[in-house]
């Protein structure tokens, strides 16, 4: 048996150290742990303000530019109380003056007032003002220190901003806030995601810290929904003074929305300020592809018709569409109901093995069952790379069956998934 040793990566090993941080808020963490991940991210300092760097890129960390990648490493180190770092501050400081990435100005502005450093820090903070687009979004012009793209960059982005914002904890800050924070809480998906998971964890911590910094106790009153201009709402929800549950408005009638544009309005009593949130859901089955989707998928069954008992091949062909590298990716494969995988799951354990001891990977970096779906994952791809899947899959029951849309997509860009047709299978009864 040959045991595989991954060398340490600095900015994965910064991300670890912010969520030991968050941690101890909620759960016990081994100080002594903590200490040795600050001690080792300290000795990686390369003398010159920055910090030396790992050329391995787990998922897609080792991406991101230098600048990006010491002032992410920066924040972790201020954010659990290190004020050894006053080279790379003043380093980051110099380099801020000059940029207009919004992503890098709000770490830096976070670990300018993590050391208390009020002059720089509003600085760069007013400079972040400056770059936020008229709804409430700052738009990362580069990339996060996971790769996020899109929306995702935004998300991080404009979360990033607000927790700096909050932090300096001055009134011209406010109006930046408040709109920030607007277009941060119409991000939220309808499962209550914002995107890709650290998208999401900084979006709830920006929302986390602007409650905080807001609470106050409520005022008994109404929330009411109104529809298009009439004067009447259609749904009416109470709450006492001092209520701390979410308000959740239902229309009665679902018969009251039309097809097409629905404009609803929402009146709030008491003189009170609450954050909201409107969602809806729908089902088709094959969404509408955005036509930049980075990643492409096909998906074809070696026939459509086999009797109970056979084995039928699913050839998934995942393409970079792309001529440069991309960080971790997704393909979401939808299984019709009557296919299963074989129980030992040998076929995909193969495909996520590395080879020549550890120095290539395997055809697929990992994989994972939901339902009647199989999750496959990769941690990069080449440029115009094109990977090919072949799946054994066991025809169990005997009917018609379609499996849900399958899709693939960026981890770090969610938001623009390629969606290919459900695929159909018959399967026979055995002959007696």
């Amino acid at each position: 048996m040959v045991r595989q040793t991954a060398p340490p990566h600095e900015a994965l090993t910064a991300y670890g150290l912010l969520q030991f941080r968050d941690m101890t808020k909620v759960h016990p963490v081994d100080q002594a742990m903590v200490e040795r991940t600050q001690k080792y991210l300290l000795g990686q300092r390369d003398g010159k303000g920055g910090f030396k760097r790992n050329q391995r890129a787990l998922d897609s960390f080792g991406r991101a530019p230098e600048d990006i990648t010491n002032a992410y490493i920066v924040w972790a180190l201020t954010d659990a109380g290190n004020d050894d770092v006053e080279k790379e501050l003043k380093v980051l400081v110099s380099q801020a003056k000059e940029s207009k990435d919004p992503y890098f100005l709000a770490l830096v502005g976070n670990s300018l007032i993590n050391r208390s450093k009020t002059e720089d820090g509003l600085a760069v903070l007013k400079q972040l003002t400056g770059l936020q687009k008229a709804d409430g979004h700052l738009q990362g012009t580069s990339t996060s220190i996971t790769g996020s793209q899109g929306r995702d960059l935004e998300i991080e982005t404009t979360a990033l901003s607000i927790l700096a914002w909050l932090k300096a904890n001055r009134p011209e800050f406010n109006e930046s806030v408040q709109k920030a924070v607007k277009w941060i809480g119409q991000q939220r998906g309808g499962f209550g995601g914002f995107g890709s998971t650290q998208s999401t964890i900084l979006a709830l911590k920006a929302l986390i810290e602007h409650t905080r910094a807001n609470r106050r106790p409520a005022n008994a009153g109404e929330l009411k929904l109104f529809l298009d201009n009439q004067e009447q709402p259609i749904a009416v929800q109470a709450f006492a003074a001092g209520s701390q549950e979410p308000l959740i408005v239902k229309i009665a009638d679902a018969k009251l929305l039309k097809p097409g544009k629905n404009k609803l309005r929402v009146e709030i009593t008491g003189n009170n300020a609450f954050p909201h949130t409107l969602s809806w859901s729908y089902r088709t089955l094959k969404p509408v592809n955005p036509e930049n989707a980075p990643v492409h998928l096909s998906t074809k069954l070696d026939r459509t018709t086999a009797k109970e008992g056979e084995t039928v091949k699913l050839k998934a062909v995942v393409e970079n569409k792309s001529d440069k590298g991309q960080g971790m990716a997704v393909a979401i494969l939808g299984l019709p109901g009557g296919l299963s995988l074989p129980e030992d799951f040998a076929q995909l354990k193969d495909m996520a093995r590395v080879r020549d001891n550890g120095s290539k990977p395997g055809v697929i970096s990992f994989f994972e069952i939901r339902g009647r779906e199989l999750v496959l994952y990769w941690r990069d791809l080449a440029p115009n790379q094109k990977i090919e899947v072949d799946i054994d899959l066991i025809c169990r029951i005997p009917g018609e069956y379609r499996g849900p849309a399958s899709r693939a997509y960026l981890y770090y860009n969610s938001d623009l998934k390629h969606w290919v047709d459900p695929v159909a299978m018959t399967i026979q009864a055995k002959e007696e």
